[in-house]
């Protein structure tokens, strides 16, 4: 291969580069140009953050909290309200815990059919999110108990942080219950019905 065919080869090969490069960071700019501004407005995600804020503190929300645009609703023409999702970060470990938040186009609150919730928080947390247990571990209580052992999510009792288990089958009154169970060591401190199961029967 002579060097005027080499260098044509190899300028095709930095063309190639050039342009996967932009079209990449094109595409990933255009993603976070709809994620951000588009599905959920400047000034709802202000009033969002800020409820959280209000509950759990600043430094605690800019550390371990953070929007989930993708499983959020989009906000834009706000008819009858919208749904925004929150992930609390230390939570990913167990597959993610989640808490929703209502806007009704005028302000926002925490969307669990009336039940009580206290975000977790770390900073408040007697073992500072020192989350011993394994996914496994959890999934095997999970099934002990028989229940879900698809989804975690974390609560905040007696400053400390707990992993909550449900199971709620909309069809029938059979095992309709949550157990607490303590992320340092699998103790399961709680046992009670799911009273967020509201199905008819």
């Amino acid at each position: 291969m002579n060097k005027k065919t080499l260098l044509i080869l190899l300028i095709i090969i930095i063309l190639v580069v050039i342009f996967i490069g932009v079209y990449t960071i094109t595409r990933q700019s255009s993603k976070n140009t709809f994620t951000q501004n588009i599905k959920i407005p400047t000034e709802v995600q202000q009033l969002a953050d800020k409820y959280i804020i209000d509950l759990i503190g600043k430094s605690e929300f800019d550390s371990n909290y953070e929007i989930d645009y993708e499983k959020s609703e989009d906000c834009n023409e706000v008819v009858y309200g919208c749904y925004i999702r929150y992930k609390f970060l230390p939570g990913d470990k167990y597959g993610g815990s989640e808490y929703l938040l209502y806007y009704n186009g005028k302000s926002v609150g925490i969307a669990n059919n009336g039940i009580p919730v206290t975000l977790p928080s770390c900073e408040r947390d007697l073992n500072s999110c020192n989350f011993l247990l394994s996914l496994n571990d959890l999934k095997e209580i999970a099934r002990k108990e028989n229940l879900n052992d698809d989804y975690f999510r974390m609560v905040m009792r007696d400053q400390r942080i707990l992993i909550e288990i449900s199971y709620c089958d909309l069809n029938t009154m059979d095992n309709r219950k949550k157990i607490l169970v303590n992320p340092k060591n699998g103790e399961i401190l709680w046992r009670g019905l799911n009273e967020e199961c509201q199905g008819i029967i």
